[in-house]
């Protein structure tokens, strides 16, 4: 715990500095004190981000459907009358969710000890309280 707390402090402090030198208009990089980046440090990045990277302990989360994968790569919609504007939409979705689930992988061969799947019951969105979320298909699909 006492680590974790130590941890939010130098993020905060991080995060402090960089918004202050931000404010300083004729800066045109943010300089990081190499002290820093030695300490212990999360990086966030999105699972295009991480390719090719490796971490002692990886956290994927939001593995919900609608999220991972999200939800313009699930095969759905309504049909339209003609049988070949389907096929094609119903393809490229597939390339689409397939393309997620590459991604899922790629994250999760970035943890070298430790990997950590998380998802929710229930989510804000747009507002909105969802209750009773799925769990991502490629999480159950592992199960």
């Amino acid at each position: 715990a006492r680590g974790l707390q130590e941890g939010i402090e130098g993020l905060v402090e991080f995060l402090t500095t960089v918004v202050l030198d931000r404010e300083d208009e004729d800066q045109e990089e943010i300089d990081i004190d190499e002290d820093v980046m030695k300490k212990p440090n999360v990086k966030l990045m999105t699972l295009h981000a991480s390719k090719g990277l490796e971490f002692g302990a990886v956290f994927i989360v939001g593995l919900e459907d609608d999220c991972l994968p999200h939800a313009r790569c699930q095969i759905k919609g309504k049909k339209t009358l003609d049988a070949v504007t389907d096929a094609r939409r119903i393809a490229q979705q597939r390339e689409n969710f397939e393309e997620e689930r590459r991604l899922m992988y790629v994250g999760m061969t970035r943890a070298k000890d430790r990997l950590y799947l998380g998802f929710k019951r229930e989510r804000m969105t747009f507002g909105q309280r969802n209750i009773e979320l799925s769990p991502s298909r490629f999480l159950t699909e592992m199960i």
